[in-house]
């Protein structure tokens, strides 16, 4: 799926959500300290990385109390135990494994290996056959231009993971902080809110 298609979509999940959790907090502002809103972004970003296994969630947090507060990433994790929430070490390592067997991967790591391996019959081959010489040459120069076309083909994951809430974080009355969350893959996600008193 085109990177701008999964932009647009993961825009629009990011604006109802924001809609439903102001909504919610307008809602329960007499009521619990610290709002969750939590919100599936779309399969096509998991899919986008070979993942099939866990989804990707934006997770909202809003302070509503008269005082800051600081929360930690286990206080988040724990709001929102009912979408299965993945450890956030945990989550990148799948990733990180997603992405280094992913096709563009292997064809980069092959390229790789011809290239080198292109390189040492070369030196081998040289003295003896100055055919198979320039051939390898070229061979070698090809697998040299592919080698940052594949390279550059390879999902990077720290767009993913650059939110993932790993620190606490304080929040001052009425401030709001948003993150990536990464859950068990559910059949029928949806954007639900929770409390932390």
């Amino acid at each position: 799926m085109p990177a701008k298609t999964v932009a647009t979509m993961c825009k629009g999940t990011l604006i109802f959500l924001l809609a439903l959790f102001c909504l919610v907090a307008l809602v329960n502002s007499a009521g619990a300290q610290v709002l969750v809103a939590v919100s599936p972004q779309p399969q096509a970003v998991m899919n986008s990385l070979h993942v099939r296994s866990m989804g990707m969630w934006t997770v909202f947090v809003r302070n509503n109390g008269p005082a800051a507060r600081t929360l930690s990433a286990d206080d988040v994790m724990i709001a929102a135990l009912p979408i299965r929430p993945i450890a956030p070490e945990n989550a990148v390592t799948v990733l990180n494994d997603r992405q280094s067997h992913s096709t563009p991967a292997k064809l980069a790591k092959a390229a790789s290996l011809a290239s080198q391996l292109t390189g040492i019959a070369l030196g081998l081959v040289s003295h003896a056959n100055l055919s198979w010489a320039a051939g390898l040459t070229l061979g070698g120069g090809a697998a040299q231009q592919l080698l940052p076309i594949l390279t550059g083909e390879v999902q990077s994951t720290a767009p993913f993971t650059s939110g993932l809430l790993t620190q606490p974080v304080t929040l001052a009355p009425g401030a709001t902080a948003r993150f990536t969350v990464f859950a068990d893959k559910t059949k029928s996600p949806a954007a639900q809110t929770f409390t932390i008193p």
